[in-house]
């Protein structure tokens, strides 16, 4: 089966893998081959401001800057929404 799959992945948290419908899953950093995370890596670095160019955060990151231009655009850091206002609710009894 030929498909496309995009990573949805969140540096230093454990996700089981989910299907979330539109071609993407969520899955744990450490089931992913190194190269993702240091994409995410080189991405913030970007994002930051600590590196200016694609080549200078994929020389910091120890990647090719091949290796980050292929990836780029599938490897996405997760933030969930839910994680920092969790409000529990109980229903009446």
């Amino acid at each position: 089966m030929l498909c496309v799959i995009v990573f949805v992945v969140q540096i230093h948290c454990t996700w089981q893998v989910d299907i979330l419908g539109n071609g993407m899953l969520l899955v744990n950093i450490n089931a992913l081959p190194e190269v993702f995370k240091k994409v995410a890596e080189a991405k913030g670095l970007i994002a930051s401001g600590k590196a200016r160019t694609a080549s200078e955060a994929s020389k910091m990151c120890g990647i090719s800057r091949s290796a980050y231009y292929k990836y780029k655009d599938s490897v996405f850091e997760y933030s969930n929404p839910f994680r920092q206002n969790s409000v529990a609710v109980r229903g009446a009894a």
